[in-house]
Formats: structure tokens, C-alpha cells, sequence
């Protein structure tokens, strides 16, 4: 099984606004895939689920920055 990688604080830090979307749907698929795995038995993924929010949390945030910036 391949890795999945989550973007770090200072990774996030430095996207541009469409890379932050696309890292936004690619963590929200993630978030789905790992519950989906957790209903059909697999084993829990809150650990990994919890990871991918905070992850998301940040870029919703560079992402308020970048249009406030746009916007100014």
C-alpha cells in the first residue's frame, strides 16, 4: 500500500490557491476513503482521519489568506 502524504504547515504555507484546492479535495478523498475502509471492517483510521483534518483546517486557511489578499 502506497503512503499518502499530508502536507506540512510550512508545505501549506507556501501554495499557491489553486494547489491548496487541489490538496483540499485530494485530503476531503482521503478522509472518505479511510472511514470507508473503517465501515467494511478495515481498521480504524482516527489517527490518520485526524491528521488529514488538521491538514485540511490549514489549507482553508491559506486558502481565506490568498482571497483576502486578492481581494485587498
Amino acid at each position: 500500500m502506497e503512503e499518502i502524504i499530508i502536507p506540512t504547515k510550512s508545505d501549506i504555507g507556501r501554495m499557491s490557491a489553486e494547489h491548496c484546492q487541489q490538496e483540499r479535495i485530494r485530503l476531503k478523498n482521503e478522509i472518505s476513503f479511510a472511514r470507508g475502509d473503517e465501515t467494511t471492517g478495515g481498521p480504524s483510521n482516527e489517527d490518520k482521519i485526524a491528521e488529514f483534518k488538521i491538514a485540511l483546517e490549514l489549507i482553508e486557511g491559506r486558502l481565506e489568506m490568498l482571497s483576502n489578499r486578492e481581494a485587498a
